[in-house]
């Protein structure tokens, strides 16, 4: 049989992964649009067709997401990637054929900067409720001058009624079918600090650690993935799926979590033909 070696390609180059930077029998990648045979817990498969990066869990393949953070769109987006917009501060998550923004609602005494058609305004200066309509913010027909400013319920209230809850800085509906008040939009929070009385749904770009999660309705969870860049193997603020590129020898590793608990090299070999780090670039 002959003797294979991982290769790893530095600035264009091939190289032989030194043997001290391997992990044997771990992280195959393949690159193909079909999944690969016989895989071993913790190879992954790019799919080409579909751009979507799995991992073998031992038992399936599980997709893995990504998040950016750019002025542009990223190229080669998965289905499920999210983008934070870093110039418009505009959410969008990737629906398999375009990027699908995500409304913002704003409550303020001026108009947001940068809206998005079907933004929601509410305005503090009148207790208007707004709508951008793709060129100017309209005001809708229903008569809104019964709108609740404070901090507590309004009592007796009728269907449709607005109230602004000065304590959590949330606008809600009452809907009287399920006698109840509603968040009238969910709303994404950029901050370094944990937002306070959120909702089940709602988005937090968390500034501090640069991780985008959602509020499951008891606790903030991480998604998508981060991509690490250093000499040493970051130890702290990793999750399933990070990436980590070895800036001194240019590998890349994955962290794999789970009986694995390690950062795992990226190695060419799998069936369909194995990955390079060309391979992974091409579909960062």
């Amino acid at each position: 049989m002959a003797d294979r070696k991982p290769i790893v390609y530095v600035a264009g180059y091939p190289q032989e992964l030194a043997s001290s930077d391997r992990l044997s029998g771990l992280g195959k990648t393949t690159v193909a649009a079909t999944a690969p045979t016989s895989p071993e817990t913790g190879d992954f498969w790019l799919n080409s067709t579909t751009n979507e990066l799995s991992i073998w869990d031992g038992s399936s393949w599980t997709k893995t997401t990504r998040s950016f953070v750019a002025a542009s769109a990223p190229s080669n987006p998965a289905t499920g990637d999210t983008w934070l917009n870093s110039t418009t501060k505009q959410l969008s998550i990737y629906n398999g054929s375009s990027w699908s923004k995500t409304t913002k609602a704003t409550v303020a005494s001026s108009a947001p900067s940068n809206p998005e058609s079907g933004d929601i305004w509410f305005d503090t200066n009148g207790n208007l409720l707004k709508i951008y309509d793709g060129s100017a913010w309209t005001e809708p027909t229903e008569d809104l001058s019964t709108a609740v400013v404070a901090a507590s319920a309004p009592s007796s209230p009728t269907n449709g009624l607005l109230w602004f809850d000065t304590t959590t800085n949330q606008l809600k509906i009452y809907v009287a079918s399920s006698s109840s008040w509603e968040l009238a939009e969910s709303q994404t929070y950029i901050s370094g600090t944990t937002p306070s009385s959120p909702l089940a749904g709602e988005f937090w770009w968390d500034t501090t650690n640069l991780r985008l999660k959602i509020y499951t309705g008891s606790a903030w969870v991480e998604i998508g993935t981060k991509t690490f860049t250093s000499a040493t193997a970051p130890s702290s603020g990793m999750i399933q799926g990070d990436w980590w590129y070895e800036s001194t020898a240019g590998t890349f590793s994955m962290y794999i979590a789970g009986s694995i608990n390690a950062w795992v090299t990226v190695s060419s070999g799998g069936s369909g033909g194995g990955g390079s780090i060309s391979d992974i670039l091409a579909f960062s």
